[in-house]
């Protein structure tokens, strides 16, 4: 599982890479990013990591910039120590929202919440569901007999 982690105080990032790996030791952390700038540029410039944890406020403004001017499909868990963008952050392909400080037990559980739906959205059957969505053909024909 790669993760990108996006936020602007140091200590935090190295806190929170660090309890990642803790948790999920074969995760990589591709890269940590300080600023909407710096983390725009990587994420048009690299292939999306499998899963992104993002601090709200950062230091050059509010990290949905970054949702606004990047087609993002990854799935984003928040870590932030505001309560007051939960729904703008669900909204916005968030999977999770976790308040600094970060309790390992509430980490762990956003990233098994994020490993179910990721193994549930490798487990499709992807024929099946375009056999399901390709029109019905019907008889345009019919026989009917008539008396006896």
């Amino acid at each position: 599982m790669k993760i990108l982690i996006i936020e602007d105080e140091q200590p935090a990032a190295k806190r929170l890479a660090s309890m990642i790996q803790k948790q999920s030791p074969e995760a990589i952390i591709v890269g940590t990013l300080d600023s909407i700038e710096s983390s725009i540029k990587w994420l048009q410039q690299f292939k999306h990591p499998d899963l992104i944890f993002m601090d709200i406020h950062l230091a050059d403004g509010l990290s949905f910039e970054i949702l606004n001017q990047v087609e993002l499909l990854t799935p984003v868990i928040f870590s932030t120590a505001y309560d007051q963008y939960t729904l703008q952050a669900f909204k916005a392909n968030s999977i999770d929202y976790l308040l600094k400080p970060i309790i390992a037990t509430e980490l762990a559980a956003a990233i098994t919440k994020f490993e179910k739906l990721h193994t549930a959205e490798q487990q499709i059957d992807y024929k099946s569901v375009a056999a399901l969505l390709q029109p019905k053909t019907y008889k345009q024909n019919f026989l009917v007999k008539r008396g006896n």
